[in-house]
């Protein structure tokens, strides 16, 4: 009887350190996942303000200008996707 309350305390020991490793883990997961969400609010802001300014110029006929907008937005897209998919 000893030997298995001994087996099932170390078990309990064992859950409480996989409890406060995954703890730690889940707390710089939303430090790097904020950081990571603080740059993609700089290319969003940006995104938009370039876009802004090629409308008002109606410049929007350059197919570079068109390649990055769209590069750009494909990349935030992946970025808020990658976080929401870490999230669930």
């Amino acid at each position: 009887m000893t030997d298995t309350l001994e087996r099932i305390q170390n078990a309990v020991e064992d859950l409480k350190q996989q409890r406060d490793e995954l703890h730690l883990q889940m707390h710089l997961f939303k430090a790097e996942a904020k950081d990571e969400w603080g740059e993609l609010e700089k290319q969003l802001i940006s995104l938009e303000s370039r876009l802004k300014t090629a409308s008002d110029k109606a410049v929007i006929t350059s197919k570079e200008v068109v390649t990055t907008l769209g590069v750009i937005t494909k990349e935030v897209g992946d970025a808020y996707r990658r976080i929401r998919d870490r999230l669930h």
